[in-house]
């Protein structure tokens, strides 16, 4: 039967598999010094259609997050098509070791904080009219629109200065997203931190503690035969 992996934690932690999983009894599997979470499917390939797949998405992170809640970071497992069979997730654990135990080494003690950046909607933004200087004005807000939310994320990184062990950033037309590898006794102080950088220019969203997907995380292969 499929295997579905949600994540991997060192055996030396607390990894017994959680008592209630999401719609699926989650296994503990040992491979080494590795557990893998893992919980059997009757599905031969990832969910890709839209509701089913969001949902999907969301009960692989609740999972996940029941590691979180016991102090123990998991290095997460990236949705993806199941494994055969256990033999072949044991098969792929067992071949990249050194690096599951990197990651383990990585991401100790730490959890991942995120921070949303937007421009506001409405306020003193006019809307745009190509016949007059206020459309002009806002246009070229709008072009100058990705330097200025560089230049606020860029603030944020600064204050959070040394409090992120490892940085992440993904930048759209319209937001950026900041993500920090925090450790556990500095979330509070990192909350505190970012949102001293809001204003009335810009939308910041403070998400987290999280699982750190942007530091750790791991990429099944149900391919990889060893």
């Amino acid at each position: 039967m499929p295997t579905h992996l949600y994540c991997l934690l060192p055996a030396a932690s607390d990894s017994a598999a959680p008592a209630v999983g999401e719609g699926a009894a989650v296994r503990a599997l040992h491979v080494g010094g590795v557990v893998a979470w893992v919980a059997s499917t009757t599905e031969n390939r990832l969910v890709r259609e839209g509701r089913r797949a969001a949902g999907e998405a969301v009960r692989h992170d609740r999972v996940i997050a029941q590691a979180l809640a016991r102090n123990v970071t998991p290095v997460p497992g990236t949705l993806a098509d199941p494994y055969p069979d256990d033999a072949a997730l044991v098969a792929d654990i067992t071949s990249r070791t050194a690096e599951i135990v990197e990651s383990f080494s990585r991401v100790a003690g730490a959890i991942e904080m995120a921070v949303i950046l937007a421009p506001r909607q409405g306020g003193s933004e006019e809307p745009p009219d190509v016949s007059g200087g206020p459309g002009r004005r806002y246009l070229e807000r709008q072009r100058d629109l990705p330097a200025r939310l560089t230049a606020a994320a860029d603030d944020i990184d600064q204050r959070v200065g040394t409090l992120a062990l490892a940085t992440s950033r993904r930048t759209d037309k319209d937001r950026v997203g900041l993500s920090h590898l925090v450790r556990r006794g500095d979330v509070e102080r990192y909350r505190s931190v970012t949102l001293s950088a809001a204003s009335d220019r810009y939308r910041l969203l403070v998400d987290g503690p999280r699982a750190p997907y942007s530091f750790a995380a791991f990429s099944p292969n149900p391919g990889n035969s060893g």
